[in-house]
């Protein structure tokens, strides 16, 4: 459910699916369509070690087997990534379209991954349940452009010409391939985009969408 796109925010950040048998939720990040121009090789950066930002998620996924599925969610979620404290906190809200369900699915829950002290927590606050499940402890990646990542080009957004870079490479694990956009100065996400699959198995496309990220956490609660 809701559960599973958290699941994939959570990875796919960390590499800047989990498939189950059910459709439901994930986001991956369609190719930003910017007018670029290779320039000189850039080298891979990493975003601050803590920061808070608005995402706007579109998830589809295909499940090919005697009858096809598909399902595809648009979600606004909250993220606030604690690379010190070893913990990231997602506030999600959207809505899942499917034609197995016969009206749409409602998302709104809270998930926490604590790698501190080793607990998941996922809360749906639309049904009123909380679970709670086993994390690893110890420290957690922090949130890199690959190192075999390609510089593709590079373009300029906005009044004041902020310059960024896109970056190509395979999604690590599924092999999917994966477009970053990172501004130049401070390796700010703005889009990241996958998309996947197999002719006998379906595919997935996510697309995050970067809004308002402010380094460092402006509230703990």
């Amino acid at each position: 459910g809701p559960s599973l796109t958290a699941s994939v925010v959570h990875k796919a950040f960390g590499l800047f699916g989990n498939c189950g048998s059910e459709m439901r939720v994930v986001p991956l990040v369609v190719v930003c369509l910017l007018y670029s121009t290779v320039v000189e090789a850039q080298q891979p950066c990493c975003t601050p070690l803590q920061w808070q930002a608005t995402l706007g998620l579109t998830y589809g996924q295909v499940f090919i087997d005697s009858n096809t599925a598909q399902a595809v969610q648009n979600v606004t979620a909250e993220l606030a990534f604690d690379w010190t404290k070893r913990t990231t906190a997602l506030w999600m809200t959207g809505t899942q379209y499917s034609p197995l369900v016969p009206t749409p699915f409602p998302i709104h829950g809270v998930y926490i991954w604590d790698h501190d002290k080793g607990v998941e927590w996922n809360a749906d606050l639309i049904r009123h349940n909380c679970q709670r499940s086993d994390l690893s402890k110890g420290p957690v990646p922090k949130l890199c452009i690959p190192d075999d990542a390609v510089h593709v080009g590079t373009t300029k957004l906005g009044p004041s010409q902020t310059v960024c870079d896109i970056y190509h490479y395979k999604w690590p694990k599924l092999g999917y391939p994966t477009t970053a956009v990172v501004t130049r100065k401070g390796c700010i996400p703005l889009r990241v985009a996958i998309v996947g699959g197999g002719e006998s198995s379906g595919g997935v496309f996510i697309d995050f969408r970067v809004y308002n990220m402010k380094e460092g956490i402006q509230n703990t609660s």
